[in-house]
């Protein structure tokens, strides 16, 4: 819908695919040089065995990922067409691709864009490989189309707004984990930065993978963190509800005014549902569509 809703964005997204097409038809690049697919390999190979030591092989991650995300709330909530999980099991193997990213997505934090890269990029550059690795950036479009878009992900995220979720959802003994990760931001943040020559992300208008990001990024950002603010507050509510099992300090909770009852009254499973929860997962939905609409990378 955002690409081909309207007449006029239609035509300009199908103008965009058929000149990109004809250019990489008509012109196409150069052929990558063997030390750069050298390093290539390189890079993945030391990038995924981060990635996975600690999404596979931290045994608290799993815990921590369910409780700084909506990750748990987003099977329950009318989101797409499929089940979150392919099968019942608590672990990441069996969550579909397109929740695991919108959850991160969700908290601002984008983690399965970057995470891994950061210490594969150091190693590269403490081995004495910069100059190679700007020549990539440089000469290899390949090369240059993943860090624009590394980069682009990672100017929409904040780990401000990641460390507030971490701060009212998880449990303290959890907190050091996600301290731990946002290091990991910040450190793949800098080598980004060193390889493309740039003092902050986006700070080149030329930036294929979206310009004038940043400029967007700045005016949406006034409107996306109350929702995340909020969103969190949500998240709250509903969890220690659910831990009450529909008792506590929300359990007396019956709307009166006709708009609410109103509003309540279209959810579908509203009958097996307490009208606090009914109205809290309402709120979740919004909050979750509207930071969804202002990262404009939903998974």
């Amino acid at each position: 819908e955002q690409q081909f809703g309207e007449r006029e964005v239609c035509f300009r997204t199908l103008d965009l695919y058929t000149s990109a097409v004809l250019e990489a038809c008509l012109d196409p690049p150069s052929a990558a040089l063997p030390e750069w697919r050298e390093v290539m390999n390189q890079l993945s190979e030391t990038s995924c065995k981060v990635y996975r030591s600690y999404v596979f092989q931290r045994p608290e991650f799993i815990e921590y990922f369910n409780l700084a995300t909506p990750v748990g709330e987003l099977g329950r909530l009318n989101i797409g067409s499929r089940p979150a999980s392919r099968k019942q099991t608590k672990g990441i193997e069996g969550l579909r691709a397109i929740p695991w990213v919108f959850a991160w997505t969700q908290t601002r934090f984008h983690l399965p864009v970057w995470l891994g890269i950061g210490d594969a990029l150091a190693q590269a550059v403490e081995q004495g490989k910069l100059p190679l690795l700007q020549a990539m950036y440089d000469e290899w479009p390949f090369f240059r189309g993943l860090l624009d878009l590394v980069e682009m992900v990672m100017a929409k995220a904040d780990p401000r707004v990641t460390a507030m979720y971490d701060a009212k959802l998880v449990r303290p003994e959890l907190q050091a984990l996600g301290d731990e990760l946002r290091a990991k931001f910040a450190a793949t943040k800098a080598q980004v930065l060193a390889i493309v020559r740039q003092e902050e992300l986006l700070e080149d208008p030329s930036n294929a993978a979206s310009p004038e990001l940043d400029e967007k990024l700045r005016l949406r950002a006034p409107y996306v963190a109350p929702l995340n603010v909020l969103q969190v507050q949500t998240l709250k509510n509903l969890r220690e509800f659910d831990a009450a099992t529909g008792a506590g300090r929300h359990a007396s909770y019956q709307p009166s005014e006709k708009e609410i009852i109103e509003l309540l009254s279209r959810d579908p499973h509203r009958d097996d549902k307490h009208p606090f929860q009914a109205a809290m997962d309402d709120c979740l939905m919004i909050t979750i569509k509207g930071v969804a609409a202002g990262m404009q990378n939903t998974g």
